[in-house]
């Protein structure tokens, strides 16, 4: 695994569910435990991390990134995202990935009854084509690892060659290991590597948005460029960094 722990820059969870490997990014699990068990408190930033990017998409820049290493590490053409269990939902990983396996009708959600089988036979549909392409199979939350070999074996008797499991979130107390705690600041630092790429077009035309003070700092030679798609993504970075907004984009205008 040290070529994907090389490409993650540490070493992923790990839940082994009947004879299955599923991988996790991020340790996740009750956050009033996380914080007060002295083992669980350095993981408590990630737990909340995972959680968030479930409920609203947050850090979705940070978990597209860490996927892709993983894609990439794996060898697959195609990622899928497990749907939610509503009908009318959608999921932040169904929103990235987009809606390849389809729910039809409604599954009852398996939060505090994590132990309950898992049957949405009829329930789902694949619209699209695995048939001898391996894939990464990507979920949320993994707590049991139930729902994830569900849709694992949906893909295989569809034609899959090989379905890679894999967690944005994984439970602390089922994983085999845990990441080290400074994880969240090495992928943090990974995805402020890839805003310098993405949002810095050219030497005369600099990103997105700056305070009065920080425009007056710059040299005259240089603009700034105010992107309003990008606003969002350099103040969770920031916040992430526990940094405020100017200040990292002057850390990303001093670079150049």
């Amino acid at each position: 695994m040290s070529g994907l722990s090389n490409l993650l820059g540490y070493e992923p969870l790990i839940m082994r569910v009947d004879g299955v490997v599923i991988y996790g990014l991020h340790a996740y699990g009750s956050m009033f435990d996380m914080r007060i068990s002295p083992d669980k408190k350095p993981y408590a930033t990630q737990a909340q991390r995972a959680y968030w990017f479930k409920k609203s998409g947050h850090s979705k820049s940070v978990f597209s990134e860490l996927i892709e290493r993983f894609r990439e590490w794996s060898g697959a053409s195609l990622v899928v995202a497990i749907p939610s269990s509503s009908v009318s939902g959608l999921s932040t990983l169904q929103d990235m990935y987009g809606v390849t396996i389809r729910r039809i009708a409604d599954s009852e959600p398996r939060k505090y009854h994590h132990n309950r089988p898992v049957n949405d036979t009829g329930r789902v549909v694949l619209d699209v084509d695995v048939k001898d392409q391996k894939v990464v199979l990507v979920d949320d939350i993994v707590t049991t690892g139930a729902s994830i070999l569900f849709f694992r074996k949906m893909l295989l008797d569809a034609g899959a060659s090989e379905v890679f499991a894999l967690g944005v979130g994984m439970s602390f107390a089922r994983s085999e290991s845990a990441p080290a705690s400074d994880d969240v600041e090495l992928i943090v630092g990974s995805l402020r590597n890839s805003l310098e790429t993405e949002l810095v077009g050219s030497l005369e035309s600099h990103l997105i948005m700056a305070s009065d003070s920080l425009m007056k700092s710059l040299s005259p030679s240089r603009q700034i460029v105010v992107m309003g798609s990008h606003l969002d993504k350099l103040e969770n970075v920031a916040s992430e960094m526990k940094v405020s907004p100017d200040y990292l984009l002057k850390q990303i205008i001093d670079e150049l």
